[in-house]
C-alpha cells in the first residue's frame, strides 16, 4: 500500500468495487509512490470496478498513472473519468495507466478528460476505442447504448450543472456540487 495512491482506494486484489465515486484530486510527491489514480491506484487479480466514476485530476511523478486506475489486472465495466493527469512519468493512460497482461478487461467504459474528443474503450486482451465527442458525452443515450442501467443505477440532469451521470442512489446534489 505504500507505494500505492487512489482518489477512493490504494489498491485491491480479488474484491467488487460498485456504485462509487471520487471528487477530490490525488497529489503525489517525486518519491515512493509508484501507481496513481483518481479512484483506484490499482485493481489486481479478480477485482472489478462497476458503476463508479472519478473526477479529480493527478498529480505527480508516479510510474503509473490513471484518471480512474493507475494499473489494471481485473475488471473495469460501466465507469467513467473527467479529470486530467498532470506530470506522470513513465505509463500514463487517461483512464487507464498501465494494463497488466491479458487478463484485465474494460467493458462499456468512458474517457471523458480527452481533447478534442472523448473516447469509449473497450479492451479484453485487444483494446478498441470508439472517439465520441463532447456533446454525444453529455447525452443518457450515449450511455444507454452502451447498455448502461438508467432504471436502477444512473441518472443524468439536463438542466443540471454537471452534465455527465451520476449515481442514482447518492445525494445528487452532493454530486453535482463535487464533481465540478
Amino acid at each position: 500500500l505504500q507505494n500505492n495512491a487512489g482518489g477512493l482506494i490504494a489498491q485491491t486484489h480479488v474484491m467488487e468495487i460498485a456504485q462509487c465515486w471520487a471528487s477530490g484530486d490525488v497529489t503525489v510527491g517525486d518519491g515512493g509512490i509508484l501507481v496513481a489514480g483518481g479512484l483506484v491506484s490499482g485493481l489486481y487479480s479478480q477485482a472489478v470496478l462497476t458503476d463508479c466514476y472519478a473526477t479529480g485530476n493527478v498529480y505527480g511523478g508516479s510510474l503509473l498513472v490513471g484518471t480512474l486506475t493507475g494499473r489494471i489486472e481485473g475488471t473495469v465495466v460501466n465507469c467513467y473519468a473527467t479529470g486530467q493527469i498532470h506530470n506522470g512519468v513513465e505509463r500514463t493512460g487517461t483512464l487507464v495507466g498501465s494494463r497488466i497482461g491479458d487478463n484485465d478487461s474494460i467493458v462499456h467504459s468512458f474517457d471523458l478528460s480527452s481533447t478534442p474528443f472523448c473516447e469509449l474503450n473497450e479492451y479484453s486482451g485487444q483494446g478498441t476505442r470508439t472517439e465520441i465527442s463532447h456533446e454525444q458525452a453529455k447525452l443518457a443515450t450515449t450511455y444507454t447504448n452502451a447498455s448502461w442501467n438508467f432504471d436502477d443505477v444512473w441518472v443524468m440532469s439536463e438542466r443540471g450543472p454537471y452534465p455527465y451521470p451520476m449515481l442514482k442512489h447518492c445525494n445528487l446534489e452532493l454530486q453535482s456540487k463535487q464533481a465540478q
